[in-house]
């Protein structure tokens, strides 16, 4: 139902049911209507029936009563009263709202060295905090900073809120590089049986079948020209070796309980922000388990309130250890850790797991896989 603006009134005089169908035969929309008793009626009428109501009710020999205003009727009124406060109050939702069509931050993630050089450019364009959103070009900032910025990739920009972030993306260089020309060799990463060596540019170092060692050269950075000299260049190949890897997992294998002992101590307490009253002390038992209760005294606006702490005894029993379980919670733990370090273009040829028992109930498992891996790195050449 539409919430009208209503004016409350009381009428008193014998026949007042007799009035209501008057009134209404009158024109009038009567609303609310509650009766006190036989005599008494109570009702509301819009504003611009008040005046001739009371004509009326005065014509009719009655007596009445304005009560109170009620509903949104009291509210206006209310408002009314204090004209100052509702226009500071608009006055304060302007200003917000105009608030909201500024930025007030700038945040620049990524442009490591080239920070001064964007807020260069936000300067220029006249963009700074508490400009308005509508003068800024997310659109052309992205493309201007683009081009503006050497070794940038990506720029983005958007305003979330009162923020404009921009995110710079700068371009990396990666190792190995097509660009990169300088000289040197390719050498081993680990330890393994050479199983196949393509040589793309430099000269082979070692042949299928070969044991190398970590650091070892596998292709050389030069080759041997027609005319007899040695050019150096930047050593290309893949050399693939069959190698093995191996991770560890400790896990303990016994177990302690506790066993409630039926002591406790229970503490109560009185805190505030400023200390605290307790009831007694904690206890000294070897070990206990512990339960804290709250309960709020002041409610939200007064920071006072009461803790209980429980305080069970308990005493702490070894189980008998559980080999079996522990032996398979290391094995899969060292399992994962051994999966963790091959990589994806590693062959695993076969892989074993290995366990014993070292320092009284600590179980440690060791997997071994063997592989066929990729082992060359570059290793550019020092000049002399």
């Amino acid at each position: 139902m539409k919430k009208r603006l209503l004016y409350p009134y009381r009428i008193t005089g014998a026949g007042a049911e007799k009035l209501l169908n008057t009134l209404r035969g009158e024109g009038f929309a009567l609303y609310g209507i509650a009766w006190e008793n036989v005599r008494r009626v109570s009702f509301s009428v819009s504003p611009d029936q008040c005046g001739r109501l009371e004509e009326s009710l005065q014509r009719l020999g009655f007596e009445y009563e304005r009560m109170p205003p009620e509903g949104v009727m009291k509210k206006l009124r209310y408002l009314h009263g204090r004209k100052a406060a509702v226009a500071a109050c608009a006055v304060f939702v302007a200003l917000a709202l105009f608030s909201l069509r500024l930025v007030w931050k700038i945040d620049i993630d990524g442009a490591g060295s080239y920070r001064g050089e964007i807020n260069a450019w936000l300067r220029e364009n006249g963009i700074a905090p508490f400009t308005r959103k509508s003068r800024i070009d997310l659109q052309d900032m992205c493309e201007s900073l683009l081009y503006r910025l050497p070794e940038i990739t990506w720029v983005r920009a958007k305003i979330r809120g009162v923020v404009l972030d921009i995110d710079i993306t700068r371009s990396v260089v990666a190792e190995g590089d097509a660009f990169d020309t300088r000289p040197g060799d390719v050498i081993a990463s680990s330890d393994g049986i050479v199983q196949s060596v393509r040589v793309f540019q430099g000269t082979a170092a070692v042949r299928p079948g070969d044991t190398v060692k970590k650091g070892q050269t596998l292709i050389y950075g030069y080759e041997n020209r027609e005319d007899g000299r040695r050019e150096a260049v930047r050593a290309k190949g893949e050399i693939r070796v069959r190698t093995w890897k191996s991770a560890d997992a400790l896990v303990y294998a016994g177990k302690t309980v506790s066993v409630p002992t039926g002591r406790e101590t229970v503490v109560k307490a009185f805190l505030c922000p400023w200390g605290a009253v307790r009831s007694g002390s904690e206890p000294e038992y070897l070990a206990c388990d512990k339960l804290t209760e709250t309960f709020p005294i002041g409610g939200a606006w007064i920071p006072v309130w009461m803790e209980k702490t429980i305080y069970k005894e308990t005493a702490l029993e070894k189980e008998e250890a559980d080999w079996e379980s522990a032996k398979s919670e290391a094995g899969r733990l060292a399992m994962r850790k051994l999966l963790s370090l091959c990589d994806k273009n590693d062959e695993i040829i076969d892989k074993w797991l290995n366990c014993c028992m070292i320092e009284g109930d600590t179980i440690q498992a060791t997997a071994t896989a063997e592989l066929i891996a990729e082992t060359g790195v570059f290793s550019p050449q020092i000049p002399d």
